[in-house]
């Protein structure tokens, strides 16, 4: 993803697949605001929150690998 610098309590990820990742991350009960053919919208939330939200898009098939490892990372820490 190409995230760009926020003044909110919320990142923008633009992608071309919106719709797709949108039904995926509700379906996962992730809740985002979507906005088809766009990107999403997701809000910088509790450390839980934030923690499922990286879990479940690093299941999601469209994702580079790095955003993989930036969600292990995190799971790691946490346990710490």
């Amino acid at each position: 993803f190409q995230v760009d610098n926020s003044q909110a309590n919320f990142v923008w990820l633009p992608r071309s697949d919106a719709q797709q990742l949108i039904d995926y991350l509700i379906q996962r009960k992730v809740i985002i605001r979507g906005f088809p053919g766009e990107g999403i919208r997701v809000t910088i939330a509790t450390p839980e929150e934030n923690t499922q939200f990286l879990n479940v898009i690093a299941d999601y098939p469209a994702i580079r690998p790095e955003i993989k490892r930036k969600a292990h990372y995190a799971n790691r820490y946490k346990k710490l």
